[in-house]
Protein backbone atom coordinates (compact mmCIF):
# COMPACT_ATOMS: atom_id res chain seq x y z
CA UNK A 1 0.00 0.00 0.00
CA UNK A 2 1.38 3.42 -1.07
CA UNK A 3 1.83 6.44 1.48
CA UNK A 4 -1.27 9.09 1.38
CA UNK A 5 -3.31 7.35 -1.61
CA UNK A 6 -6.79 7.90 -1.74
CA UNK A 7 -8.34 4.12 -1.80
CA UNK A 8 -10.46 5.32 -4.24
CA UNK A 9 -7.37 4.97 -6.88
CA UNK A 10 -5.62 2.16 -5.86
CA UNK A 11 -5.20 -0.13 -8.15
CA UNK A 12 -4.51 -3.50 -6.11
CA UNK A 13 -7.37 -5.53 -4.97
CA UNK A 14 -6.97 -5.13 -1.07
CA UNK A 15 -8.41 -8.36 -0.74
CA UNK A 16 -5.48 -11.00 -3.07
CA UNK A 17 -2.96 -12.24 -0.64
CA UNK A 18 0.01 -10.60 0.54
CA UNK A 19 3.12 -11.47 -2.12
CA UNK A 20 6.18 -13.17 -0.37
CA UNK A 21 4.51 -13.06 3.47
CA UNK A 22 7.04 -14.63 4.81
CA UNK A 23 9.09 -11.65 4.94
CA UNK A 24 6.40 -9.46 6.26
CA UNK A 25 6.62 -9.09 9.67
CA UNK A 26 3.47 -6.88 10.65
CA UNK A 27 1.01 -4.73 8.45
CA UNK A 28 -0.86 -1.70 9.66
CA UNK A 29 -3.72 -0.61 7.52
CA UNK A 30 -4.99 2.96 7.97
CA UNK A 31 -7.03 4.81 6.32
CA UNK A 32 -8.00 8.98 7.30
CA UNK A 33 -10.72 10.93 5.87
CA UNK A 34 -7.97 13.57 5.24
CA UNK A 35 -4.74 13.33 3.98
CA UNK A 36 -2.44 13.98 7.39
CA UNK A 37 1.34 13.27 8.11
CA UNK A 38 3.04 10.46 9.56
CA UNK A 39 3.69 11.88 12.73
CA UNK A 40 0.08 13.20 13.31
CA UNK A 41 -0.99 9.18 12.99
CA UNK A 42 1.15 8.16 15.71
CA UNK A 43 4.52 6.70 14.06
CA UNK A 44 7.14 7.72 11.92
CA UNK A 45 8.56 6.93 8.46
CA UNK A 46 12.35 6.57 8.85
CA UNK A 47 12.94 5.45 5.38
CA UNK A 48 11.78 8.91 4.50
CA UNK A 49 11.46 12.42 4.89
CA UNK A 50 9.00 13.83 6.52
CA UNK A 51 7.43 16.30 4.21
CA UNK A 52 4.00 18.05 5.67
CA UNK A 53 0.75 16.73 3.26
CA UNK A 54 -0.94 19.28 1.62
CA UNK A 55 -4.20 20.75 3.09
CA UNK A 56 -7.07 21.32 1.20
CA UNK A 57 -8.97 24.23 2.61
CA UNK A 58 -12.23 23.79 4.70
CA UNK A 59 -10.66 20.24 5.29
CA UNK A 60 -11.10 20.78 8.55
CA UNK A 61 -13.52 23.35 9.37
CA UNK A 62 -16.64 21.90 7.76
CA UNK A 63 -17.40 19.03 10.36
CA UNK A 64 -15.76 19.72 13.32
CA UNK A 65 -13.16 17.05 13.36
CA UNK A 66 -10.86 16.89 16.12
CA UNK A 67 -7.27 14.78 15.50
CA UNK A 68 -7.86 11.31 17.69
CA UNK A 69 -3.92 11.40 18.65
CA UNK A 70 -2.99 14.68 20.21
CA UNK A 71 0.53 16.41 19.92
CA UNK A 72 2.35 15.72 22.26
CA UNK A 73 3.19 18.59 24.89
CA UNK A 74 5.97 19.88 25.13
CA UNK A 75 7.22 20.00 29.22
CA UNK A 76 9.74 22.70 30.31
CA UNK A 77 11.07 22.12 33.36
CA UNK A 78 10.27 24.51 36.36
CA UNK A 79 13.25 26.29 37.65
CA UNK A 80 13.94 25.80 41.30
CA UNK A 81 13.70 28.91 43.54
CA UNK A 82 17.24 30.02 44.69
CA UNK A 83 15.82 29.73 48.38
CA UNK A 84 14.73 26.67 48.23
CA UNK A 85 16.50 24.34 46.36
CA UNK A 86 20.13 23.00 46.75
CA UNK A 87 22.73 24.47 44.37
CA UNK A 88 24.89 21.40 42.32
CA UNK A 89 27.78 20.51 42.79
CA UNK A 90 29.90 22.42 39.57
CA UNK A 91 31.03 18.52 38.57
CA UNK A 92 27.87 17.45 37.84
CA UNK A 93 26.08 20.31 35.91
CA UNK A 94 25.25 19.36 32.29
CA UNK A 95 25.28 22.11 30.41
CA UNK A 96 24.25 22.44 26.46
CA UNK A 97 26.22 25.26 24.92
CA UNK A 98 24.59 25.74 21.55
CA UNK A 99 24.07 24.48 18.04
CA UNK A 100 28.10 23.98 17.85
CA UNK A 101 27.93 20.70 19.71
CA UNK A 102 28.62 17.35 18.57
CA UNK A 103 28.32 14.21 19.49
CA UNK A 104 29.68 10.69 19.03
CA UNK A 105 27.61 8.42 18.89
CA UNK A 106 28.50 4.38 17.76
CA UNK A 107 31.87 5.92 16.19
CA UNK A 108 29.76 8.35 14.12
CA UNK A 109 30.30 11.93 15.31
CA UNK A 110 27.09 14.24 14.68
CA UNK A 111 26.79 17.61 14.30
CA UNK A 112 23.55 20.17 12.86
CA UNK A 113 24.89 19.14 9.96
CA UNK A 114 23.93 15.66 9.78
CA UNK A 115 20.42 15.02 8.63
CA UNK A 116 17.31 14.32 11.00
CA UNK A 117 16.93 10.53 9.62
CA UNK A 118 20.53 10.04 11.52
CA UNK A 119 19.57 12.26 14.73
CA UNK A 120 16.53 9.62 14.99
CA UNK A 121 19.16 6.36 14.64
CA UNK A 122 21.30 8.52 16.95
CA UNK A 123 18.44 8.74 19.80
CA UNK A 124 17.64 5.33 18.61
CA UNK A 125 20.99 3.66 20.03
CA UNK A 126 20.90 5.25 22.94
CA UNK A 127 17.20 4.55 23.82
CA UNK A 128 15.94 7.56 24.11
CA UNK A 129 13.07 9.33 22.10
CA UNK A 130 13.32 10.71 18.54
CA UNK A 131 10.96 13.26 18.56
CA UNK A 132 11.10 16.51 17.60
CA UNK A 133 13.72 18.71 15.08
CA UNK A 134 17.60 18.27 14.84
CA UNK A 135 18.43 20.81 17.88
CA UNK A 136 16.49 18.97 20.05
CA UNK A 137 17.62 15.52 19.56
CA UNK A 138 21.11 16.82 19.03
CA UNK A 139 20.55 18.55 22.51
CA UNK A 140 19.11 15.35 24.36
CA UNK A 141 21.78 13.05 22.76
CA UNK A 142 24.76 15.30 24.21
CA UNK A 143 23.06 15.60 27.77
CA UNK A 144 22.94 11.90 27.67
CA UNK A 145 26.16 10.98 26.81
CA UNK A 146 27.67 13.59 29.41
CA UNK A 147 25.43 12.56 31.98
CA UNK A 148 26.32 8.91 31.63
CA UNK A 149 30.28 10.16 31.26
CA UNK A 150 29.38 11.92 35.35
CA UNK A 151 27.98 8.36 36.59
CA UNK A 152 30.63 6.53 35.31
CA UNK A 153 33.04 8.64 37.05
CA UNK A 154 30.91 8.86 40.13
CA UNK A 155 30.78 5.25 40.12
CA UNK A 156 34.82 4.75 39.64
CA UNK A 157 35.18 7.67 42.14
CA UNK A 158 32.99 5.15 44.53
CA UNK A 159 34.54 2.04 43.84
CA UNK A 160 38.10 3.40 44.19
CA UNK A 161 37.26 4.84 47.77
CA UNK A 162 36.12 1.68 48.58
CA UNK A 163 39.35 0.26 47.72
CA UNK A 164 41.70 2.43 49.91
CA UNK A 165 39.20 3.53 52.75
CA UNK A 166 37.17 2.35 55.61
CA UNK A 167 34.38 4.36 56.82
CA UNK A 168 33.80 3.12 60.51
CA UNK A 169 30.04 2.60 61.56
CA UNK A 170 29.36 4.62 64.83
CA UNK A 171 27.69 3.30 67.76
CA UNK A 172 23.89 4.54 67.74
CA UNK A 173 22.85 6.29 70.61
CA UNK A 174 19.28 6.19 71.57
CA UNK A 175 17.08 9.30 71.20
CA UNK A 176 15.90 10.33 74.55
CA UNK A 177 12.53 9.93 75.53
CA UNK A 178 9.36 12.04 76.55
CA UNK A 179 8.47 11.88 80.63
CA UNK A 180 5.38 10.30 80.23
CA UNK A 181 6.94 7.34 77.82
CA UNK A 182 9.95 6.94 80.80
CA UNK A 183 6.93 6.59 83.69
CA UNK A 184 4.72 4.24 81.21
CA UNK A 185 8.20 2.10 80.59
CA UNK A 186 9.11 1.70 84.17
CA UNK A 187 5.98 -0.08 84.98
CA UNK A 188 6.81 -3.25 82.52
CA UNK A 189 10.15 -2.45 81.40
CA UNK A 190 8.94 -3.83 78.44
CA UNK A 191 10.17 -3.85 75.57
CA UNK A 192 13.31 -3.48 75.77
CA UNK A 193 14.38 0.03 75.37
CA UNK A 194 17.79 1.14 74.80
CA UNK A 195 17.39 4.71 76.37
CA UNK A 196 16.68 2.93 79.88
CA UNK A 197 19.62 2.44 81.93
CA UNK A 198 18.47 -0.19 83.73
CA UNK A 199 17.30 -2.24 80.86
CA UNK A 200 20.52 -2.03 79.13
CA UNK A 201 22.25 -2.90 82.85
CA UNK A 202 20.26 -6.25 82.98
CA UNK A 203 19.15 -7.14 79.80
CA UNK A 204 21.45 -5.82 77.08
CA UNK A 205 23.51 -9.01 75.10
CA UNK A 206 26.49 -8.66 73.15
CA UNK A 207 25.66 -11.33 70.46
CA UNK A 208 22.27 -12.52 69.57
CA UNK A 209 21.63 -16.42 69.42
CA UNK A 210 19.47 -17.50 66.47
CA UNK A 211 16.34 -19.47 66.93
CA UNK A 212 15.08 -22.51 66.56
CA UNK A 213 11.97 -24.15 65.43
CA UNK A 214 10.57 -27.36 66.54
CA UNK A 215 7.76 -27.35 63.86
CA UNK A 216 8.35 -31.76 64.05
CA UNK A 217 6.85 -32.04 67.21
CA UNK A 218 3.48 -33.04 67.80
CA UNK A 219 3.48 -31.22 71.53
CA UNK A 220 4.60 -28.94 73.57
CA UNK A 221 8.24 -29.42 75.99
CA UNK A 222 8.59 -27.86 79.16
CA UNK A 223 11.86 -27.07 79.92
CA UNK A 224 12.44 -27.80 83.53
CA UNK A 225 15.98 -27.02 85.88
CA UNK A 226 17.15 -25.13 89.30
CA UNK A 227 19.21 -22.44 89.32
CA UNK A 228 21.06 -19.83 91.99
CA UNK A 229 20.56 -16.48 92.26
CA UNK A 230 22.27 -13.67 93.49
CA UNK A 231 23.09 -10.02 93.31
CA UNK A 232 26.82 -10.10 93.81
CA UNK A 233 29.63 -12.40 93.39
CA UNK A 234 30.32 -11.64 96.89
CA UNK A 235 27.39 -13.43 98.48
CA UNK A 236 28.18 -16.82 99.89
CA UNK A 237 24.06 -17.81 99.96
CA UNK A 238 21.88 -18.01 97.00
CA UNK A 239 18.37 -18.03 95.87
CA UNK A 240 17.22 -21.56 94.68
CA UNK A 241 14.99 -21.07 92.07
CA UNK A 242 12.57 -23.57 90.04
CA UNK A 243 12.41 -22.30 86.54
CA UNK A 244 10.40 -23.52 84.02
CA UNK A 245 10.39 -22.78 80.14
CA UNK A 246 7.26 -23.93 77.66
CA UNK A 247 8.22 -24.01 74.34
CA UNK A 248 4.90 -23.30 72.50
CA UNK A 249 3.14 -20.87 74.60
CA UNK A 250 7.23 -18.94 75.42
CA UNK A 251 5.68 -18.59 78.84
CA UNK A 252 8.35 -18.33 81.46
CA UNK A 253 8.20 -19.08 85.32
CA UNK A 254 11.05 -18.59 88.34
CA UNK A 255 9.62 -20.40 91.61
CA UNK A 256 12.01 -19.48 94.82
CA UNK A 257 12.32 -22.24 96.98
CA UNK A 258 14.51 -22.93 100.08
CA UNK A 259 16.03 -26.15 98.82
CA UNK A 260 15.21 -28.75 96.29
CA UNK A 261 13.01 -30.87 96.81
CA UNK A 262 12.69 -32.65 100.19
CA UNK A 263 9.70 -31.35 101.98
CA UNK A 264 8.98 -28.60 99.15
CA UNK A 265 8.44 -31.12 96.89
CA UNK A 266 4.79 -30.89 97.24
CA UNK A 267 4.81 -26.80 96.89
CA UNK A 268 7.11 -27.38 94.24
CA UNK A 269 5.11 -30.02 92.56
CA UNK A 270 1.66 -27.89 92.82
CA UNK A 271 3.24 -24.84 91.06
CA UNK A 272 4.63 -26.60 88.23
CA UNK A 273 1.60 -28.59 87.51
CA UNK A 274 -0.26 -25.22 88.28
CA UNK A 275 1.90 -23.28 85.34
CA UNK A 276 0.80 -26.46 82.87
CA UNK A 277 -2.61 -25.79 83.21
CA UNK A 278 -2.01 -22.00 82.61
CA UNK A 279 -0.35 -23.11 79.00
CA UNK A 280 -3.73 -24.76 78.57
CA UNK A 281 -1.79 -27.99 76.81
CA UNK A 282 -3.44 -31.40 77.42
CA UNK A 283 -0.36 -32.84 76.18
CA UNK A 284 3.11 -32.12 77.12
CA UNK A 285 6.69 -33.61 77.58
CA UNK A 286 9.63 -32.19 80.28
CA UNK A 287 12.49 -31.90 79.40
CA UNK A 288 15.06 -32.66 82.57
CA UNK A 289 18.80 -33.62 83.58
CA UNK A 290 19.13 -36.48 85.38
CA UNK A 291 19.90 -34.85 88.47
CA UNK A 292 18.19 -37.30 91.31
CA UNK A 293 16.00 -33.90 92.89
CA UNK A 294 14.65 -32.88 89.30
CA UNK A 295 13.56 -36.75 88.33
CA UNK A 296 11.96 -36.90 91.70
CA UNK A 297 10.05 -33.54 90.80
CA UNK A 298 9.54 -34.58 87.38
CA UNK A 299 7.55 -38.22 88.45
CA UNK A 300 5.54 -36.44 91.00
CA UNK A 301 4.24 -33.48 88.33
CA UNK A 302 3.50 -36.71 85.82
CA UNK A 303 1.50 -38.82 88.45
CA UNK A 304 -0.50 -35.07 89.08
CA UNK A 305 -1.21 -34.41 85.55
CA UNK A 306 -2.33 -37.72 84.77
CA UNK A 307 -5.19 -36.90 87.31
CA UNK A 308 -6.80 -34.03 85.30
CA UNK A 309 -6.38 -35.76 81.93
CA UNK A 310 -3.09 -34.31 80.91
CA UNK A 311 -0.68 -36.48 79.40
CA UNK A 312 3.01 -36.35 80.09
CA UNK A 313 6.09 -37.45 78.67
CA UNK A 314 9.81 -37.96 79.62
CA UNK A 315 12.67 -36.10 77.33
CA UNK A 316 16.04 -36.36 79.44
CA UNK A 317 19.41 -35.19 78.75
CA UNK A 318 22.17 -35.50 79.87
CA UNK A 319 23.55 -34.61 82.91
CA UNK A 320 25.70 -31.27 83.68
CA UNK A 321 24.71 -30.61 79.43
CA UNK A 322 23.24 -27.03 80.08
CA UNK A 323 23.19 -26.48 76.48
CA UNK A 324 21.04 -29.40 75.62
CA UNK A 325 18.71 -27.98 78.05
CA UNK A 326 18.98 -24.46 76.30
CA UNK A 327 15.22 -23.05 76.87
CA UNK A 328 15.83 -23.49 80.63
CA UNK A 329 19.19 -21.72 80.72
CA UNK A 330 18.05 -18.76 78.88
CA UNK A 331 15.07 -18.62 81.21
CA UNK A 332 17.80 -18.72 83.61
CA UNK A 333 19.10 -15.69 82.30
CA UNK A 334 15.87 -13.43 81.47
CA UNK A 335 14.14 -14.12 84.69
CA UNK A 336 17.29 -13.50 86.70
CA UNK A 337 18.42 -10.23 84.79
CA UNK A 338 14.96 -8.64 85.18
CA UNK A 339 14.28 -9.27 88.67
CA UNK A 340 17.78 -7.55 89.64
CA UNK A 341 16.22 -4.74 87.54
CA UNK A 342 13.49 -4.42 89.53
CA UNK A 343 15.38 -4.71 92.55
CA UNK A 344 17.75 -1.97 90.91
CA UNK A 345 14.52 0.24 90.36
CA UNK A 346 13.14 0.24 94.06
CA UNK A 347 16.91 0.66 95.46
CA UNK A 348 17.18 3.73 92.65
CA UNK A 349 13.82 5.65 94.39
CA UNK A 350 14.54 4.67 97.87
CA UNK A 351 18.37 4.92 98.31
CA UNK A 352 19.89 6.52 95.20
CA UNK A 353 21.35 3.23 93.77
CA UNK A 354 22.66 1.57 96.89
CA UNK A 355 22.27 -1.93 97.24
CA UNK A 356 19.60 -2.60 100.20
CA UNK A 357 18.17 -5.94 99.16
CA UNK A 358 20.35 -9.25 99.32
CA UNK A 359 19.72 -12.62 96.92
CA UNK A 360 17.80 -13.93 100.29
CA UNK A 361 15.74 -11.00 101.43
CA UNK A 362 11.80 -12.06 100.24
CA UNK A 363 11.68 -8.76 97.62
CA UNK A 364 14.40 -10.75 95.96
CA UNK A 365 11.74 -13.73 95.73
CA UNK A 366 8.84 -11.55 94.86
CA UNK A 367 11.09 -9.96 91.93
CA UNK A 368 11.60 -13.19 90.66
CA UNK A 369 7.90 -13.75 90.20
CA UNK A 370 6.54 -10.64 89.11
CA UNK A 371 9.66 -10.83 86.24
CA UNK A 372 8.09 -14.16 85.06
CA UNK A 373 4.65 -12.91 85.18
CA UNK A 374 5.71 -9.32 82.92
CA UNK A 375 7.36 -12.08 80.83
CA UNK A 376 4.46 -13.88 80.23
CA UNK A 377 1.80 -10.80 79.79
CA UNK A 378 3.70 -7.70 78.04
CA UNK A 379 6.81 -9.48 75.89
CA UNK A 380 5.67 -9.52 72.17
CA UNK A 381 7.11 -12.71 70.41
CA UNK A 382 6.05 -13.12 66.69
CA UNK A 383 2.77 -11.04 67.13
CA UNK A 384 1.57 -12.15 70.39
CA UNK A 385 2.61 -12.36 73.89
CA UNK A 386 2.59 -16.06 76.36
CA UNK A 387 -0.29 -15.20 77.40
CA UNK A 388 -2.37 -14.57 74.03
CA UNK A 389 -0.95 -17.90 73.00
CA UNK A 390 -2.20 -19.55 75.79
CA UNK A 391 -5.47 -17.93 76.49
CA UNK A 392 -6.27 -16.27 73.23
CA UNK A 393 -7.08 -13.23 74.25
CA UNK A 394 -5.15 -9.65 75.25
CA UNK A 395 -4.58 -9.17 78.77
CA UNK A 396 -5.98 -5.75 79.77
CA UNK A 397 -5.59 -5.85 83.80
CA UNK A 398 -4.06 -2.99 85.46
CA UNK A 399 -0.63 -2.99 87.62
CA UNK A 400 1.32 -0.71 89.56
CA UNK A 401 5.08 -0.14 89.65
CA UNK A 402 6.82 -3.22 91.16
CA UNK A 403 7.85 -1.86 95.07
CA UNK A 404 5.21 1.13 94.95
CA UNK A 405 3.68 2.48 97.96
CA UNK A 406 -0.13 1.49 96.84
CA UNK A 407 -3.67 1.65 99.68
CA UNK A 408 -4.41 -1.88 99.57
CA UNK A 409 -8.18 -2.46 100.61
CA UNK A 410 -8.34 -4.99 103.42
CA UNK A 411 -11.24 -6.17 104.94
CA UNK A 412 -10.91 -5.18 108.79
CA UNK A 413 -13.04 -4.48 112.22
CA UNK A 414 -15.30 -2.06 111.49
CA UNK A 415 -14.31 1.60 112.74
CA UNK A 416 -11.10 0.56 110.94
CA UNK A 417 -9.77 2.04 107.99
CA UNK A 418 -10.38 -0.04 105.19
CA UNK A 419 -7.17 1.20 102.44
CA UNK A 420 -3.82 0.55 103.98
CA UNK A 421 -0.59 1.16 102.86
CA UNK A 422 1.36 -1.64 101.12
CA UNK A 423 4.11 -2.53 98.73
CA UNK A 424 3.04 -3.36 95.81
CA UNK A 425 4.86 -6.72 94.83
CA UNK A 426 2.98 -7.85 91.39
CA UNK A 427 0.10 -9.85 90.29
CA UNK A 428 -0.40 -14.05 90.71
CA UNK A 429 -1.58 -15.65 87.12
CA UNK A 430 -4.47 -16.98 89.09
CA UNK A 431 -7.05 -14.68 89.64
CA UNK A 432 -5.14 -11.55 88.44
CA UNK A 433 -5.41 -10.74 92.32
CA UNK A 434 -2.92 -7.85 93.61
CA UNK A 435 -0.12 -9.02 95.83
CA UNK A 436 0.09 -6.45 98.49
CA UNK A 437 2.93 -6.70 101.05
CA UNK A 438 1.91 -4.43 104.32
CA UNK A 439 4.18 -4.76 107.79
CA UNK A 440 1.24 -7.51 108.70
CA UNK A 441 1.95 -10.31 106.27
CA UNK A 442 1.46 -10.02 102.45
CA UNK A 443 -2.24 -10.04 101.32
CA UNK A 444 -4.22 -11.36 97.76
CA UNK A 445 -6.16 -8.69 96.50
CA UNK A 446 -9.17 -8.33 93.69
CA UNK A 447 -8.44 -6.72 90.23
CA UNK A 448 -10.06 -3.49 91.82
CA UNK A 449 -8.17 -3.47 95.18
CA UNK A 450 -5.52 -1.69 94.90
CA UNK A 451 -5.35 1.91 94.37
CA UNK A 452 -2.13 3.83 93.67
CA UNK A 453 -1.39 7.02 95.52
CA UNK A 454 -0.32 10.70 93.68
CA UNK A 455 3.30 10.92 93.14
CA UNK A 456 5.53 12.74 95.28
Amino acid sequence: MEFCESISDLQHNLEEEVYDPDSIVEVITMAHKHAMQDEHLGFFMYDRSTVAAPVVEGDNVSDGYEPSIAEEPQHEDTPVDPAEGEPLDEDRVVEFTGDDETVVVDVVTMSLSCTLKTFRAGCSALGLSGRGGKAKCLKRMVEHVRAQALVAAHGAEVRLRGETERIPNAQTKPEKPRQQEIENHSLTHEPYKTWCPLCVQYRAKQDPHPGQTHEGSGHSVLSMDFGYCSRSDEEGDKLTCLFLHDRSTKMMLAIPSPQKGGKYLQYLTTEVVRFIMQTQHREIAIKTDREPSILALSDAVRRACKSFGITVYDEAVPVGDHQANGAAEITVQVLRQKAGMWLQQVEDHVAGGKTLFSSLHPLYAWAMLHAGWVQNHFVVNAGQTPYERANDRCYSGKICMFGEDVLGYLRVDKGGPKWQHGIWLGKVASGDMHVVGTADGFFLQEASGAMQLPST
